[in-house]
């Protein structure tokens, strides 16, 4: 995973944890940080950060099938430097929906990802983190 040094990250894991099922690296250096709705895989760290985009909209993370639990630490490889906390509130709320006229085409959004399923990599992109946003014609 890459993301900012120091930064909150999070991750779900079921009732076991399989070694061989590691999910695809996702990177949140730069456009990955402005994503409103993050939708981790199972056993894949996610940029929690501040909890919000630049922009100030608070950032939904919707739980992948079979999550039990959920885990956060912080971005760095040397901890024993760290010093403070964070404080993280959970709540369950409904999955927003994004205004979809005009459509939001992220910048980070790999093409050769469109209608791929979760797990899927391109290069260094994965799904869902780099799919691009789909609009369903009548």
């Amino acid at each position: 995973m890459y993301a900012p040094e120091g930064a909150l990250i999070g991750v779900f894991v079921g009732n076991t944890i399989d070694p061989r099922a590691a999910p695809p690296p996702v990177d949140y250096t730069a456009g990955g940080q402005e994503q409103e709705i993050l939708r981790p895989l199972l056993q894949q760290p996610f940029l929690v950060g501040s909890g919000s985009t630049a922009d100030s909209k608070f950032r939904t993370f919707v739980v992948p099938e079979r999550a039990t639990r959920l885990f956060l630490g912080v971005n760095t490889f040397t901890t024993g430097n760290n010093s403070g906390a964070f404080t993280a509130s959970i709540s369950v709320v409904p999955i927003p929906t994004l205004p979809g006229n005009p459509l939001a085409a992220p910048g980070i959004s790999q093409l050769v990802l469109a209608g791929q399923p979760a797990g899927a990599t391109f290069h260094s992109d994965g799904a869902p983190l780099n799919s691009p946003p789909q609009v369903s014609i009548p």
